[in-house]
């Protein structure tokens, strides 16, 4: 997504945390394997980075306001906009001169 608006930043550093968590996700929950002497750990600790990554992904990186600008006559101009909300909610607004 975030490369179909031409954000490659953000598209790179949406492939590294998705790729990055789960993986250290994987070392973490081995690491407790070993500790505490069980076989749940890696996979847990797999569920919770690739969890963790969405969840950044989404909070983080995935905000963008995009204004669309319709001409209207006599120089007055109209804009929408959308974005996301930090509690997960989505906000619109329209404004405009006249």
């Amino acid at each position: 997504m975030h490369g179909s608006h031409r954000d490659f930043g953000k598209a790179w550093r949406s492939v590294a945390l998705r790729v990055g968590l789960p993986l250290l996700g994987v070392g973490m929950g081995d690491g407790l394997d070993d500790l505490a002497g069980r076989d749940d750990g890696t996979m847990l600790g797999l569920v919770a980075g690739m969890a963790a990554a969405a969840v950044i992904d989404w909070t983080l990186l995935g905000h963008q306001t995009v204004p669309a600008r319709r001409r209207l006559s006599g120089g007055r101009t109209l804009a929408a906009t959308a974005s996301l909300t930090s509690g997960g909610g989505v906000a619109f607004g329209l404004g405009g001169s006249f």
